[in-house]
């Protein structure tokens, strides 16, 4: 679990970095809501566009893994409504608590995908993302539009809020790009990856700004069950369903990383909009943002034993290891260095498999094998640990 939890450091130290930054307003109150509109509907989109494009989807289990996330979020779904009548909340509030259950931080989410599991579990994000999204966003409006103080104001632009969402429209262009066999040319390709570069680090920063710790006001047992179905139940039925569906091990840690995310930001304006307890969402969100930390490694090493990812088994193979420190370094290294490593792999055109990470890491196995579910191709008779930091080929 020490590993896990040292992958997932830098995320949250972005994070509180960008909640510092707010503090000593730096570089400005008006900075903070520019740069998580322009990530929002610009880098981000163009990173989850990018890995829809290249993903190759005939190696993707896309089916079930739709099938998982959709199955866990309308159990939870389906928890919430059963609990209302015996929950002594208002409208607004139980709106609030629904979303606080149910919503992701793809932000922190696709940076824990790509320090875990590099170019791999980007592509695997872009995927989860797909789905997860409209489905989020689809149940939220619906609840938020029934219960919060503006009544059913919000049912009439439903589909258009969707068809409208950023992320859903990159993620349906590059897969239509994708099957379509479409190439990028005259420097296209080059100009999106260059855009996404800075979608990981602003997000992390601006969700961190965004953190809010004076005046909580709520009871301590409702932004509890919030945090416990969205921290620990949905993550548990995603590693169930995973695990039933005969999901590959890399696949299985993408949908649970994602299915234990905190509440994202997105709650907070939807529930600001459409007559939702905005400031209980914020206690929310800052609380949960907080308890991921402790709650995300314990829940990923979890599904690593399921997988039997396993030092021990592995050297039964005969497969000589790295040691774990030096590797989370060579994750961490990369991750600080995401630009360049990001442009390489689609430069060299191997993120298919596996990245650059696929040429990092050599062993006398004649088999290839998994480190937390990244595949590992052999190269070379000697054992040895090398990153290509040229910037083509």
């Amino acid at each position: 679990m020490i590993q896990v939890i040292t992958a997932l450091t830098p995320i949250f130290l972005l994070i509180f970095l960008g909640w510092v930054f707010k503090k000593l307003d730096f570089p400005g109150v008006s900075f903070w809501p520019a740069a998580e509109k322009i990530t929002y509907y610009v880098f981000f989109p163009a990173l989850l566009f990018i890995n829809t494009y290249r993903a190759p989807f005939a190696d993707l289990e896309v089916l079930p893994i739709a099938l998982i996330i959709a199955l866990c979020m309308g159990i939870v779904t389906a928890l919430m409504l059963v609990l209302r009548p015996w929950l002594p909340l208002s409208g607004p509030a139980f709106s609030s608590l629904f979303q606080g259950s149910l919503r992701p931080n793809t932000y922190v989410g696709i940076s824990a995908a790509f320090v875990l599991l590099g170019d791999q579990g980007l592509i695997l994000s872009a995927m989860v993302i797909a789905v997860m999204i409209p489905l989020s966003n689809l149940f939220s409006v619906c609840i938020v539009s029934r219960y919060g103080s503006n009544g059913s104001r919000g049912w009439s632009g439903l589909s258009s809020a969707l068809l409208r969402n950023p992320l859903i429209l990159a993620c349906l262009l590059g897969i239509a790009a994708n099957l379509l066999n479409l190439r990028l040319e005259f420097g296209l390709m080059e100009f999106i990856v260059i855009l996404s570069q800075a979608s990981l680090c602003l997000g992390l920063l601006s969700v961190g700004a965004g953190l809010v710790f004076q005046g909580m006001r709520s009871s301590v047992w409702t932004v509890g069950l919030a945090s416990t179905v969205k921290l620990a139940l949905l993550p548990l039925l995603a590693a169930l369903g995973g695990w039933m569906m005969g999901l590959d091990a890399t696949s299985r840690y993408v949908i649970v990383i994602f299915a234990s995310l905190p509440c994202g930001p997105a709650a907070y304006v939807l529930a600001r909009q459409l007559g939702g307890d905005h400031e209980f969402m914020a206690e929310i969100i800052t609380i949960q943002t907080m308890a991921a930390f402790l709650t995300m490694p314990v829940l990923l090493r979890l599904v690593h034993l399921q997988n039997g990812l396993t030092d021990k088994n592995r050297e039964k193979m005969g497969v000589r290891l790295q040691d774990p420190q030096e590797h989370q370094r060579t994750r961490i290294l990369a991750f600080i260095d995401n630009p360049r490593q990001i442009f390489h792999s689609y430069r060299s055109g191997d993120v298919a498999d596996g990245g650059f990470f696929s040429r990092a890491f050599r062993t006398a196995d004649s088999s290839s094998f998994n480190w937390y579910g990244l595949p590992i191709r052999p190269m070379a008779p000697d054992f040895s640990v090398s990153l290509d930091w040229s910037w083509g080929e």
